[in-house]
C-alpha cells in the first residue's frame, strides 16, 4: 500500500517524521492524551518507496505509565503475532 492508500483511508496525520537511517517515514495518527487514563496509539511505518511497511498500534494506560501491544502488521512477517482487527477498532472507537 502506498502513501496516498493510506491517507485515503486513515487521513492526514498528525505527524510525520522520517525513520532511523533514513529508511522511509513515519506517520503518527494520534498523540498522547494527558487527561485520560487509558488511551491508542497508532503509527504507520513506510520504507524508503514509501510503500507500508509495518503498522503498529499500542493501548496505554495508567496515564501512559504502562502500555500494551495491540496490533502489529509487519511486512517481513510471514507470522504475524498481533493482528486482532477487532482489538483494534475498539481502541479507536
Amino acid at each position: 500500500m502506498k502513501v496516498e492508500d493510506v491517507v485515503t483511508i486513515l487521513g492526514k496525520p498528525l505527524k510525520i517524521t522520517n525513520r532511523y537511517e533514513n529508511r522511509g517515514k513515519t506517520f503518527t495518527y494520534t498523540e498522547k492524551q494527558e487527561n485520560k487514563m487509558t488511551f491508542p496509539m497508532l503509527w504507520v511505518h513506510f520504507d524508503k518507496e514509501l510503500k507500508v511497511d509495518e503498522v503498529f498500534a499500542k493501548k496505554y494506560f495508567l496515564w501512559g505509565m504502562d502500555n500494551e501491544c495491540i496490533y502489529i502488521l509487519d511486512s517481513k512477517d510471514d507470522n504475524p503475532k498481533f493482528m486482532n482487527t477487532q482489538q483494534l477498532r475498539a481502541a479507536f472507537e
